[in-house]
């Protein structure tokens, strides 16, 4: 007899505009088999998801799957890292940077028949300090808009889009200093990230070359621009052609420092900070093992997704 598998799902009750304790009834009827042993778990407080995965780790469980936005995936990837631990994505917050950078899709009845199926792949990730990312970090007008953001009564994407626009003309560039494999950099920028997936979120791509398991970190510097330079720039984030602009200089590396001495802000897969002094940024080669699609979505076919969907 095959010995079941040890699953929990970690859910942010908030996320999703509140309808995560509906899908958990959806998890419990989906997992409800000989083949899994399972267990629904609702986070209370920011941090309370890591703390999660390591009772997961202590009680045995196999795998964990983040269910939430890319803060909850942030926390639950970060100690699965760390627990050496299976993770799996089942994306319901605004952005869902990291799922749709392994074409995970927002469709939860999709991205629970790709958990059940178990395909496994190794990512990359990227170390700030003692904390992690999966996607971006980095400071300038972007972790602006985050901080901003975080301190919003309301969310979705319509929030962040007038944020932007609301912000936009009241910021300046600000001068960088850098290191990028030990090479000194200084130049005055609209925003520095430091990209590991090539995303924000919402297919907003900072970093188009950028790849999960390449070992590199890439350092997109966006040089100030005319004001009326800022539609265009926005639409190639979207169209995954922002690197062709004469105003975006890469970098492709395995170490970045943000030489600074003054407070200033700055984010880790879109969590908002305020840092002081030096901070040092690394990659940190294929230590997330991850579940994605065996087929890439939309290639996974209406037939194969017929077949476990009402399993």
């Amino acid at each position: 007899m095959t010995a079941k598998q040890k699953i929990a799902f970690i859910i942010n009750p908030v996320s999703g505009k509140g309808k995560n304790r509906n899908l958990a009834k959806l998890l419990s009827k989906k997992f409800n088999s000989d083949a899994w042993e399972h267990e629904i778990l609702f986070t209370k407080y920011q941090g309370h998801a890591s703390e999660l995965v390591k009772e997961c780790r202590q009680n045995n469980f196999d795998i964990v799957v983040a269910v939430g936005g890319d803060g909850t995936v942030n926390e639950v990837a970060s100690a699965a890292y760390t627990e050496g631990l299976i993770m799996g994505i089942i994306p319901n917050g605004s952005g869902n940077g990291l799922a749709r950078s392994l074409r995970i899709p927002i469709n939860h009845k999709i991205a629970i028949y790709i958990i059940k199926k178990g395909h496994l792949t190794r990512i990359d990730l990227g170390s700030v300090q003692d904390r992690y990312f999966f996607c971006t970090c980095g400071s300038g007008f972007d972790a602006h808009i985050g901080y901003k953001f975080s301190k919003s009564e309301t969310r979705g994407f319509k929030t962040y889009i007038k944020m932007i626009l609301r912000e936009f003309f009241g910021y300046g560039s600000k001068k960088f200093k850098l290191k990028l494999d030990g090479q000194k950099y200084t130049k005055r920028a609209f925003l520095v990230t430091v990209a590991n997936a090539g995303q924000y979120g919402n297919n907003a791509y900072i970093a188009p070359k950028a790849k999960l398991n390449d070992g590199k970190l890439e350092v997109s510097v966006l040089k100030p621009f005319p004001w009326y330079k800022a539609l265009q720039l926005a639409l190639r984030l979207f169209a995954r052609n922002i690197d062709r602009s004469r105003y975006i200089e890469t970098f492709q590396v395995e170490k970045v420092t943000f030489r600074k001495k003054k407070e200033y802000e700055f984010h880790i897969d879109g969590e908002p900070l305020i840092l002081q002094g030096p901070v040092k940024i690394r990659i940190i080669p294929k230590g997330l093992n991850v579940i994605v699609p065996a087929i890439p979505f939309p290639f996974l076919t209406d037939l194969q997704f017929q077949k476990q969907r009402d399993r």
